[in-house]
């Protein structure tokens, strides 16, 4: 999967099912999330993430874009999506 550089670009939805409470964890993002540092701020912010998603940064394994675990955490700031996991 490419990713748009650009803050506007929205988090891309990926085929799978929906997150369940028991997929999330607390993560921080860091400077690892340099797309969005004017929404997030410099200092880590611990986040809710699912275990199960593919675009995590910071102290989680990381297996696509950085940059689009950053338009994921920037939309846990204050803007509304659909949150899907995949399957391994």
């Amino acid at each position: 999967a490419t990713a748009r550089e650009g803050p506007s670009s929205s988090i891309p939805i990926r085929f799978g099912r929906p997150c369940w409470p028991q997929d999330f964890v607390k993560i921080a993002f860091s400077d690892r999330c340099p797309l969005h540092q004017g929404h997030i701020a410099s200092a880590p912010v611990p986040v809710e993430a699912p275990t199960k998603w593919v675009y995590l940064c910071g102290n989680t394994r990381l297996q696509a874009d950085v940059a689009d675990a950053c338009r994921w955490a920037s939309n846990e700031t204050g803007h509304k999506f659909v949150l899907m996991c995949e399957e391994f």
